[in-house]
């Protein structure tokens, strides 16, 4: 229901997860560009906390300009000459949910922030002149430029009881922590 009582239709799309172990990044890249194209809600769910390991997993953004074509394109423009800020009049919202969340959401002051302040300072530039710092300010620079409504969404470990863990199905919503189930 929308915030006027209107009935509305979803459709949830749930796509293999990235890097799978028979399949090559092509494969990855062609699932995401899919995804996105035909969301106007995108949710990427993950574990632990958004760090540069889980920004390296969404490299491929930085090659969604190689499948994705706006318009047709003269012989002289690859897809690759495709705007960022053009595309992403077509790109749906994000959402990243980070499960199993431990991180307190505090900024550098020690002051608490929410979650998505924590994912905004997780995509800030970081300072130097390398290929390696370039390589990683790229996906962030995508990130921002393909997705301008982006959110994050933190969800701490459902229990603390390894066993229960793997009967979760099971469990009564009090058996859960609290934290979680809010």
């Amino acid at each position: 229901m929308t915030p006027d009582n209107e009935a509305v239709k979803v459709l949830v799309l749930d796509t293999e997860g990235l890097a799978a172990l028979d399949e090559d990044s092509n494969h990855d890249v062609r699932i995401f560009s899919l995804a996105v194209l035909l969301s106007s809600y995108f949710i990427y769910n993950s574990m632990g906390s958004i760090d540069e390991n889980a920004l390296q997993n969404l490299n491929l953004v930085c090659n969604l300009t190689k499948n994705i074509q706006v318009k047709s394109q003269g012989n002289n423009k690859s897809p690759i000459d495709t705007d960022p800020e053009e595309l992403a009049a077509y790109f749906p919202s994000f959402m990243w949910v980070v499960r199993d969340f431990t991180l307190q959401l505090v900024d550098t002051e020690g002051d608490p922030i929410n979650s998505r302040e924590y994912f905004e300072q997780a995509l800030k530039e970081q300072k130097g002149y390398s290929e390696a710092i370039e390589n990683k300010n790229r996906i962030r620079r995508m990130l921002k430029s393909f997705f301008k409504e982006r959110d994050c969404c933190t969800m701490v470990r459902p229990t603390t009881k390894e066993d229960n863990l793997q009967k979760l199905a099971e469990l009564e919503l009090d058996q859960l922590r609290g934290e979680f189930v809010e």
